[in-house]
Order: structure tokens, then C-alpha cells, then sequence
């Protein structure tokens, strides 16, 4: 069971990175070497069948200019953490 739950993180995780990236133009090429790695690697961290280090997640974030929430989340669940970002709880109060 555990194992099924971190599959589906790596899928979401590899998805969003790719979403990401290509609403911002970037090829997998440059992500790539941005990061020090090769192309193939960012194609199988963005499939799910690569688990990237902790280090190059925060990596990716500081390229793609993103929370690491924003690449763990679903797109729905996402979309409520950036408006509860935008709109603190005090101001729906």
C-alpha cells in the first residue's frame, strides 16, 4: 500500500514539473541543464519512474520559480492553495 501511495506522488510530482515547464516554454533540454542532468533523466522524472533526491526537487523549484507544494498537489488542489495564497484567511473574514 505504501508503495502505491509514492507511485502516485512520483506521478504527480513528474506531471506537474511537466506542466510547469511547458506552460513556461521551457524544452526538456534546458530544465536538464539547468539542473546538471541529462535530458533522459528530467523525461523519466516527468513520466514517474524516477524518483528525484529531495535536493533536485528544491532544484526544480528554484528553476521553474515554484513551492514544492505546487508540484505535489493535484491541479484542483492546487489551484485552492494558489487562491488561498493570493487571499489570506484574513481577508475572507
Amino acid at each position: 500500500m505504501f508503495g502505491k501511495n509514492s507511485d502516485n506522488i512520483e506521478k504527480k510530482i513528474g506531471l506537474n514539473i511537466k506542466r510547469i515547464r511547458k506552460a513556461q516554454g521551457m524544452p526538456q533540454k534546458n530544465l536538464a541543464d539547468e539542473l546538471g542532468i541529462i535530458e533522459q533523466t528530467v523525461s523519466k522524472i516527468e513520466r514517474g519512474v524516477f524518483t528525484p533526491s529531495a535536493d533536485t526537487i528544491m532544484q526544480v523549484c528554484d528553476v521553474l520559480n515554484v513551492t514544492p507544494n505546487e508540484l505535489m498537489l493535484d491541479n484542483p488542489e492546487m489551484q485552492q492553495w494558489q487562491s488561498e495564497r493570493k487571499h489570506p484567511i484574513t481577508d475572507r473574514i
